[in-house]
């Protein structure tokens, strides 16, 4: 038996810092009440989905949910026996994302 799954491995960027986000919530709790928006309005939503994608230092730490919190990181897939022990750990690069695609 064998079993894959992916995770990542959180990076020193910009982006992991709570002032990071903490400073967009602030601007966007501003927005909303210099605008009078109700409370359709969700400022941590809205700070969420404005990040970007990816960090602005590499293109391949991206944002995703890791170990119960967004944040940036490495995504890395590994597989393991039926132990648990690790036979595997294969980084995403984009050679390899090509490589699946085509097949």
């Amino acid at each position: 038996m064998l079993l894959f799954d992916t995770s990542g491995i959180e990076a020193w960027v910009t982006e992991n810092n709570p002032k990071y986000a903490n400073r967009i919530i602030k601007q966007l709790k501003t927005f909303k009440k210099a605008n009078g928006l109700d409370n359709s309005y969700d400022p941590y939503k809205a700070a969420y989905s404005s990040m970007p994608s990816h960090s602005s230092a590499n293109p391949a730490i991206r944002q995703m949910y890791v170990n119960g919190h967004f944040c940036y990181a490495y995504k890395f897939g590994i597989l393991t026996n039926g132990l648990g022990i690790v036979r595997d750990i294969c980084f995403y690069k984009k050679t390899l994302l090509n490589l699946i695609l085509k097949s």
